[in-house]
């Protein structure tokens, strides 16, 4: 249902700008944006205040903007010739959607008629001046007679709705002010056409509501007191028409792009499930295979006990096991001495156990996030409100338009979510890592690299540079750097530290080198932490 063009809230609205507006003076006409006429009538109270004009044939509404700054580029003038000018009137045509701003030396006048709406000047010489172009126009004569012939009304008290000779079954056809949506809610309140003059009137004073209907997928704009549609308790109400009318052109904004985030939001949630489920299936292939470190250890010990049996280049060696009797094969690197094959055996347990704990910890952090992710694919498949979806585009990083456009063009690093709000960015390449910290990164972020080993520059984004960052995130940011990096295979790696601004990049410097003035080194496990989820720009 949308009611904001309808003539009876259009005649309201006149009724409000007489009020507001009457004996004040447009100062300029001009349009910063496509189809739009803005007209800077200065109050007291507000100096930029701006009277908006939409031509848009599918919406087509007048609107205020209390504050506006005139755009500094893309601007054209409009009827400049006749402007200043003061306001005489506003008025409306009997039962067509044509509104007159009567001027003292020229007449503006904003006529809504599908693929034709327009605005117009008339000056005292009858000369007609447009704001649209159109070669369905017709001549200017012709508009000059048809908007200047009209018989207009200022007030709502002037108006008489005439229901004289007219057949119930025929009034949207004898009364053109009488639209679709008024004759569906004629219908659906059984009312007989004496009562007709009852929903016209609640149109006129009654409070307006303004909401997102889940069911229509859209904004809506009609009187509180309608009762076709349900109104949601989150619609707002307004007893204005500008008000309602600024309120309802924000809403429709912020909800124009409603089918396709909620496309975009679905194939994103679909995405993250298969990756999830996957890696769900691999770590449970993982865990099921159960821990190795025993094997390696009685491996270690093995060779350990019968070093004088090992001799370097061997690729292999057969040894029985003590207790059992049974010969076991183990594999041996030819290139180091027995007792380092040994301690190798050992440092594999270690890993093995670490390894084993990490895929335990990660299969049950993985398992909460396909929970949450299929909470999430229901709450979506339920035609969620458009509030809702708002809050899953941040969560998910989601941008559509523009916005999707401009992301798409921009450099892709690694990115993980740390402990489900700290964002951390890892480079790719030499190059990749340039881009990530000459032209990503803030001067207040984290940036991390392994010490004495070629690796990946990292990132960790500090979004409130006052509220500070945990140290266990500082490690987690460290353990990435660590893994991304030649260290990787070590147990512990050096990682150096410091903000972003304490990090340059000469010119003569090759890709990936960069310069720090002060830095702080932390020892950390070449991993990915548990707490961290990958996640795709």
């Amino acid at each position: 249902m949308q009611l904001y063009k309808n003539y009876y809230y259009l005649l309201r609205c006149v009724d409000e700008l007489n009020e507001k507006l009457k004996n004040k003076k447009i100062f300029s006409a001009f349009t910063q944006e496509k189809e739009k006429l803005y007209l800077h009538i200065p109050q007291p109270d507000y100096p930029d205040y701006h009277l908006i004009f939409s031509t848009d044939s599918k919406f087509s509404i007048i609107y205020q903007k209390e504050i506006h700054h005139k755009a500094k580029k893309n601007v054209t003038e409009f009827f400049s010739e006749h402007l200043p000018d003061k306001i005489l009137e506003f008025s409306i045509a009997h039962n067509d959607r044509i509104i007159k701003i009567a001027m003292q030396d020229s007449d503006l006048y904003f006529m809504i008629r599908g693929a034709l709406t327009n605005i117009f000047l008339v000056d005292k010489q009858g000369t007609v001046q447009t704001f649209k172009k159109s070669k369905k126009l017709g001549n200017a004569e012709e508009i000059k007679n048809e908007l200047i012939s009209r018989n207009y009304i200022n007030a709502i008290a002037n108006y008489i709705l005439d229901l004289g000779n007219i057949d119930a079954e025929q009034i949207g056809k004898q009364i053109p002010s009488i639209s679709k949506d008024i004759l569906i809610e004629f219908g659906l309140r059984k009312y007989s056409l004496p009562e007709l003059p009852v929903l016209i009137n609640e149109i006129l004073i009654s409070p307006i509501s303004v909401f997102y209907s889940n069911e229509q997928r859209e904004a809506l704009f009609m009187p509180q007191t309608f009762k076709q549609i349900k109104m949601p308790s989150a619609a707002k109400s307004f007893d204005n028409y500008l008000s309602a009318a600024g309120y309802f052109t924000a809403m429709l904004h912020k909800t124009s792009d409603y089918g396709s985030l909620i496309a975009a939001l679905q194939k994103h949630v679909k995405k993250e499930l298969e990756k999830a489920v996957e890696k769900l299936n691999n770590l449970k292939a993982r865990i099921d295979n159960g821990s190795k470190e025993k094997l390696y250890h009685l491996y270690g010990n093995l060779l350990l006990t019968n070093l004088n049996k090992l001799n370097k280049g061997m690729e292999e060696i057969e040894l029985e096991e003590y207790e059992s009797g049974e010969k076991v094969k183990i594999k041996l690197n030819p290139k180091l001495s027995a007792s380092e094959n040994a301690n190798a055996y050992f440092d594999k347990a270690r890993s093995e156990k670490i390894n084993f704990t990490k895929s335990v910890d990660l299969y049950n952090s993985t398992k909460k996030s396909l929970e949450q992710l299929q909470k999430y694919e229901e709450t979506l498949n339920a035609n969620p409100p458009v509030d809702k979806l708002e809050e899953l585009k941040k969560i998910f990083k989601i941008h559509t338009g523009a916005m999707k456009e401009q992301q798409q063009k921009s450099p892709k690093f690694r990115h993980y979510i740390a402990a489900g709000k700290f964002h951390i960015y890892v480079g790719k390449d030499s190059k990749n890592n340039d881009l990530l910290t000459t032209k990503f990164a803030k001067q207040n972020d984290y940036w991390f690299h392994a010490r004495g080993s070629a690796g990946s520059h990292v990132v960790l984004r500090v979004e409130r540079a006052k509220e500070g960052v945990p140290k266990s995130i500082i490690r987690f940011a460290a353990s990435i750097a660590a893994f991304y990096s030649k260290a990787k295979t070590s147990s512990l790696v050096p990682v150096s530290y410091t903000q972003k601004k304490f990090v340059r990049k000469r010119k003569d410097l090759e890709p990936g080198q960069v310069i720090l003035s002060k830095e702080e080194v932390i020892m950390v496990k070449p991993e990915i932490p548990a707490d961290c989820v990958a996640t795709e720009d």
